[in-house]
């Protein structure tokens, strides 16, 4: 009876607590009904959100009903130029006044102090002006020749039969170009928050420079480039590189990651930036504000503000904050987004259901008083048989038809011999002008780092001094950028109208700015500097030049006011093809001889001075 009494006292208790239950279950329900917003109720509706609204910014499709049709007001229509300190930028220019137009020479008094220092503690004579032309001269020369060693190039030793090595020995002793890599400095304090105070001052001349002498045209690139370091760090040597980035995708991807700016319609490089530890970074201009990828924009545009110029960029730096903030300092952005898609509708523009490879959706917004628009183009790599789209944002452009992309394709057959053979094609893909603008000029400092990286490679060489591996990135750009100027600014004033190619024309360059820095910077240790390519065409421009070495230290030094009789040998192979008369080279050579003098060694060792020298 008691077991009985207990089991219907429990059945009693849970029957009031489930009638309670659902009597509050009711009763929020009721509540719930009357304080719910209908708009809540509507959203909660749906199965996914509203993707045109990404944290807050309202988008608006305008595919269908024309897209953006103006472009925006503003836009700046300027052209590339140099500003020549004559103020005469004729067509009559070589490419030494372009390199010599283009190099920073704001830091070769501070260099020169601080390396003779360390030259005379060492032992070692001092490094004049000239000597320091001459060993960037070597560096290019050396360049030139990636099969031969250091020692071998300067003592002309021969490893190969059909290349031969050069003899530098006759410009710069060995020794002597060792000593100059191991005490070249260009700064010795410290500056605090500076992890690359060491360089410092070859950063600051070259944005000042640039600033200076380039008018940019109506684009402006930015993206990265590359100084390979495979050395110590800092962080296991206090002499170590301060810091390395490791980026996986880029071919020379271990080093120090420089951000530059360029010239969307030359190329030339415009400012330049050392990416620092991270703490460094917190410290820089915009960063705590902005974050990274925008702060460089604003960074590395600094001079062009309120110009209108368009500013088009990779992922590594687009957004919609970075589209903003360079419209409100007035500069348009064009940029390629993949994970800083905050704001944007990257989501709905990837997933919707686009009809042919080329189609494109337009998207409208406007972020305060800035007028945003985004693009999602139906081209790309396949992802599970379907292609994904690219994204891109931006704040100016418009979605008419532009240029089609050319995609390059290839095809695979038989022959008539029962071979395979390839053929390529290129298939017209439909693209907006927004996008084809972008295109123009996306790919410049990619350009630049194949002239740079993938052709002249200074940076090939060894050295176990990280300072100096800048330094070879820094003459790298000087160079390349010498040879970009030269063709867009000299159109058709190449010496060998055999060389086409742009390839030619940049190894040519090569060679003719190595002998011109021997020979222009100071003629009075002008010598003669043997760069021999293994081409017969080669061989007889270093025989020519090489005839310069042959003249007085007054001729040369007025070449530009002398007669087309009394100038030198290199300046009439120079004039080749501007329809200037030319001599035969047997002419030429009896000419040299019965003037000829034999110059002084560029560092004052080697050879003695002939007595009719000067």
């Amino acid at each position: 009876l008691h077991r009985v009494d207990r089991r219907q006292r429990q059945m009693c208790i849970r029957d009031r607590f489930s009638d309670g239950e659902d009597d509050m279950q009711e009763a929020h329900e009721r509540d719930c009904e009357r304080e719910v917003d209908p708009r809540d109720v509507a959203a909660a509706r749906q199965a996914v959100p509203d993707l045109l609204q990404p944290h807050g910014l309202e988008w608006s499709d305008v595919t269908d009903t024309g897209g953006v049709v103006l472009e925006s007001a503003g836009v700046s229509n300027t052209f590339a130029r140099l500003v020549w300190p004559d103020d005469n930028g004729g067509d009559d220019r070589d490419e030494m006044d372009f390199f010599q137009l283009l190099y920073p020479e704001t830091h070769l008094p501070q260099t020169l102090q601080l390396t003779n220092a360390k030259l005379r503690h060492a032992r070692h004579a001092d490094m004049t002006r000239q000597e320091f032309f001459v060993f960037i001269a070597l560096m290019i020369g050396l360049a030139l020749n990636p099969k031969s060693t250091i020692e071998e190039c300067f003592n002309g030793e021969q490893r190969f039969e059909l290349l031969p090595a050069p003899r530098f020995r006759r410009i710069m002793t060995y020794a002597r170009f060792t000593a100059l890599c191991v005490h070249l400095t260009f700064a010795n304090v410290p500056q605090r928050g500076q992890a690359y105070w060491e360089v410092q001052p070859l950063l600051d001349a070259f944005n000042a420079k640039r600033r200076r002498v380039l008018h940019v045209g109506r684009w402006v690139c930015v993206d990265e480039s590359f100084s390979p370091w495979d050395g110590l760090e800092a962080t296991v040597n206090a002499r170590g590189c301060p810091h390395i980035v490791k980026m996986k995708g880029k071919p020379k991807g271990i080093g120090m990651m420089i951000k530059n700016s360029c010239c969307g319609e030359c190329g030339i490089m415009y400012r330049i930036e050392l990416a620092g530890p991270a703490q460094e970074m917190r410290t820089r201009q915009y960063d705590r504000e902005f974050g990274a990828g925008t702060s460089y924009l604003l960074r590395l545009t600094e001079g062009l503000h309120a110009s209108g110029r368009i500013v088009v960029a990779d992922s590594a730096f687009a957004s919609v904050k970075s589209a903003v903030q360079l419209r409100r300092r007035g500069l348009f952005f064009i940029g390629h987004v993949k994970t800083a898609h905050s704001k944007c509708p990257k989501k709905y523009l990837q997933e919707h259901e686009y009809e042919t490879r080329g189609d494109h959706r337009v998207l409208t917004a406007k972020d305060g008083n800035v007028a945003l628009r985004a693009i999602g183009w139906n081209e790309g790599k396949r992802k599970q048989g379907r292609i994904v789209p690219k994204v891109y944002v931006g704040s100016c452009g418009t979605s008419m038809a532009g240029e089609p992309h050319m995609k390059k394709r290839y095809r695979n057959y038989d022959n008539d011999q029962g071979g395979r053979t390839s053929q390529t094609y290129y298939v017209p893909v439909p693209r907006p002008d927004m996008l084809a603008t972008y295109h123009k000029a996306c790919g410049k400092i990619d350009d630049h780092n194949q002239l740079g990286q993938g052709e002249l490679f200074l940076e090939g060489r060894r050295t176990t001094r990280w300072q100096f591996r800048f330094f070879q990135t820094f003459i790298r750009f000087c160079i390349v950028d010498a040879f970009l100027a030269y063709r867009k600014f000299t159109p058709g004033m190449f010496v060998k109208t055999a060389y086409t190619c742009t390839v030619a024309k940049w190894c040519w360059l090569r060679w003719r700015c190595a002998q011109s820095l021997v020979f222009h910077i100071e003629p009075a240790a002008a010598v003669c500097l043997v760069v021999e390519q293994g081409t017969k065409t080669h061989r007889s421009a270093t025989l020519q030049c090489s005839y310069l070495s042959t003249y007085s230290t007054t001729l040369l030094a007025r070449r530009s006011m002398l007669p087309h009789s009394a100038r030198t040998p290199a300046q009439m192979f120079a004039m080749e093809g501007r329809g200037v008369r030319q001599h035969r080279p047997s002419t030429l050579w009896r000419r040299c001889r019965a003037r000829r003098t034999s110059a002084p060694n560029a560092c004052g060792l080697g050879r003695k001075r002939h007595r009719s020298a000067g």
